[in-house]
């Protein structure tokens, strides 16, 4: 995607939580959300309620599909490509996912083998993708 200046300093680069780079994405998006010509003004992206929104837009069409299928089977790897482009910050995705949705099962955040365990896993403490998968539909479950 396009992130070059055509104008000097004209800047379309990361504003966002997830990621709104390129003069493509900057030209989408008013059309979704209502909103002003950020191609012309792109700091304008910084405002509310652009603020979140930009986020939801990036999850919902601008990364070309809706990523909520991705989501609902726990593919962290297919969203990390289709928001980065790559596996970038990929593997520092992983151990957090795995902490939160320990906690929110009612485990501690260090507790894999006990999840393993009760998910019929074999246990070895490793929050592996198999760990995650089961993980992943524990939470589905809430």
């Amino acid at each position: 995607m396009e992130t070059t200046s055509v104008q000097a300093g004209d800047g379309y680069r990361f504003r966002r939580p997830i990621q709104i780079t390129g003069r493509a994405n900057y030209a989408r998006y008013p059309a979704w959300a209502n909103g002003p010509d950020f191609e012309a003004v792109p700091d304008a992206i910084i405002g509310d309620p652009w603020l979140g929104l930009s986020a939801v837009w990036f999850w919902q069409a601008g990364a070309g599909a809706s990523l909520n299928a991705y989501a609902d089977t726990g593919n962290i790897e297919i969203i990390t490509r289709r928001i980065n482009g790559g596996l970038n910050g990929y593997a520092d995705r992983l151990a957090p996912y795995t902490r939160a949705g320990l906690v929110l099962l009612g485990h501690c955040p260090t507790e894999v083998r006990a999840f393993q365990r009760l998910a019929g896993l074999a246990v070895d403490g490793i929050a592996g993708p198999a760990t995650r998968g089961a993980l992943h539909q524990h939470l589905r479950k809430l």
